[in-house]
């Protein structure tokens, strides 16, 4: 990923002298397993983050993940991200076409780290010699046009008590957003905050166990 964006960022320089706008990784929505709320997950609950990219004008590489989790409060499960985004022209009876390509890799989401950075998963990963731009009726991963449906799909499981924080965007090192004049954007983009509680009854039994304890306390 160091490769591509030195590489990229020296290319771009020779075709173009304007900068362009940066994507933005917009969340469409975020469900929870078992009713709760992403501040009050529980040991062995899921959370999926439904995303969206939008906004990224003269476009000519992104490199995104979601990093900087702690992996004893929430791990990666699984995850998807479409085959292409920014396509120039879509039309709903016949789909969307050139548009930035998807490294194969990067569809199918898995965790990688680039030492000493931590784990991540990168959820986009492609390069192009021509800029792209945001399409809105660029499909999501149900293939909709025009849709608005999620274009990134992640799914992470409570592992520990405690919170943790998901970042999302071009700020994981090796990562970033090459934009006309060669501009290089690698700042995060959005973030979910996590936190993981004890079980009710759990948390019930620590709270008898400690009223027993300075019960005792006292009675010596």
């Amino acid at each position: 990923m160091r490769l591509f964006t030195s590489v990229i960022a020296s290319a771009i320089f020779l075709v173009a002298s304007v900068a362009g706008a940066a994507t933005s990784f917009d969340i469409v929505g975020t469900t929870v397993s078992n009713g709760h709320t992403a501040l009050t997950m529980e040991v062995g609950d899921t959370i999926t983050i439904d995303l969206r990219i939008n906004g990224g004008a003269a476009v000519y590489g992104l490199g995104a993940s979601a990093y900087g989790y702690n992996e004893s409060v929430i791990d990666f499960q699984a995850g998807t991200s479409v085959a292409s985004i920014n396509h120039a022209q879509c039309f709903p009876a016949f789909g969307c076409f050139t548009g930035l390509a998807n490294q194969p890799g990067a569809q199918t989401h898995t965790e990688s780290a680039i030492a000493p950075n931590g784990n991540r998963v990168q959820v986009f990963n492609g390069v192009g010699l021509d800029p792209t731009n945001a399409n809105a009726l660029s499909p999501g991963l149900d293939g909709v046009v025009g849709g608005n449906g999620a274009q990134i799909r992640i799914t992470f499981v409570a592992t520990g008590l405690g919170g943790a924080t998901i970042n999302i965007g071009t700020g994981y090192a090796g990562d970033g957003e090459i934009l006309a004049g060669g501009l290089t954007v690698t700042t995060a983009n959005t973030a979910v905050a996590i936190n993981v509680v004890p079980e009710p009854g759990t948390a019930l039994l620590m709270g008898l166990g400690l009223a027993g304890l300075a019960a005792a306390g006292r009675k010596e």
